[in-house]
């Protein structure tokens, strides 16, 4: 079997003239969305905005545009906890600039630091201090879950005053929507059904953020609970003046034996092909993705003998979050 290669274009989209974010110029589509959420806000109505577009296509920022410009807190969901370290490197420059407070990253193991920062016995009151300064958040299902179904115990009617302070914020953005299963679906759309009917007249927008179209999320709320629904999609554009999103791509598929897959030794025999583009493009970077933790240990140790002048980076399950820092910093 010979190898498939594939010729994957460049994406652009256009841009408008409109007053969005600093001297940003807004896509079409993040235009859109900026005027829908705006409109509901001020008007104190509930919004459900399906927003779909492809992966770095600026959904983040049309996400948290408004919060940004008015100052809101916003909740952020993201359905792993790598996607929020990742959101909170984004979102820093603009939501925290000064280190401030105004974001905050909000997992297990940060729960746990602060637990002991402020004093305090138990999560639950922990997340209740927080949640009192109301900055931005960003968490993950599993601590929302926690908060709207009263899981967090211990303190007399802590349960219900921590779901009304969630119930203050206005702007609620679940971020990489086609990665919920089902049950996080399900559970979202039960909380965005809470919310708005305990009070329907407090003006909150409710963001899901997608790489794909279809959601069964979506017809839930629009047809069982009778929310109000708008979805924005991303269009390519050919305009002259559009502006590249997605860079052109060479995709070679490789033929394999699954059976006996070892990536690491795969890329091992790639090693001469590597090393001539590097010799091409010195300031090239790259970066392998491999099926197992043994693997990339493996390959990593294999690059620095065959690239000692180039500094190689690991990311895994035992790396450190400063290793992880300093790993995304380097060539390999």
């Amino acid at each position: 079997m010979q190898p498939l290669n594939i010729d994957i274009e460049p994406l652009s989209f256009e841009q408008t003239t409109s007053s969005w974010l600093s001297d940003l110029r807004p896509y079409v589509y993040q235009d859109r969305a900026y005027t829908l959420v705006e409109q509901a806000l001020d008007r104190r109505e509930t919004l459900c905005l399906f927003l779909v577009t492809s992966t770095g296509s600026g959904k983040t920022l049309a996400s948290y545009a408004s919060a940004i410009n008015n100052g809101l807190p916003a909740l952020g969901v993201y359905p792993t906890n790598e996607l929020i370290r990742d959101q909170e490197r984004a979102l820093k420059p603009w939501l925290d600039p000064q280190d401030n407070g105004r974001l905050l990253r909000i997992d297990s193991k940060q729960l746990d630091d602060w637990q002991v920062q402020e004093d305090l016995r138990q999560h639950a009151t922990t997340l209740e201090r927080l949640l009192m300064r109301q900055p931005t958040i960003l968490t993950n299902p599993d601590i929302l879950f926690h908060i709207v179904f009263g899981l967090y115990q211990g303190v007399s009617g802590l349960s219900q005053r921590l779901i009304a302070l969630i119930g203050q914020y206005q702007i609620f953005v679940f971020d990489e929507f086609h990665l919920y299963n089902v049950k996080q679906m399900a559970d979202m759309a039960f909380f965005v059904a809470t919310l708005h009917a305990i009070n329907p007249k407090w003006g909150r927008v409710f963001v899901f953020a997608s790489a794909t179209p279809e959601s069964p999320a979506r017809t839930w709320l629009e047809q069982q609970l009778s929310l109000p629904v708008q979805v924005i999609e991303g269009e390519p554009s050919e305009a002259p003046d559009a502006r590249v999103i997605a860079q052109p791509v060479k995709l070679t598929i490789l033929p394999a034996n699954l059976h006996a897959w070892k990536g690491d030794e795969v890329v091992q025999e790639f090693l001469p092909e590597l090393r001539s583009f590097i010799n091409q493009h010195p300031q090239a970077r790259l970066v392998t993705i491999l099926d197992s933790v043994a693997g990339a240990i493996r390959l990593a140790s294999t690059l620095r003998d065959s690239f000692p002048g180039i500094l190689v980076g690991e990311i895994h399950g035992f790396s450190s979050e400063q290793e992880r820092s300093e790993a995304l910093t380097r060539q390999f």
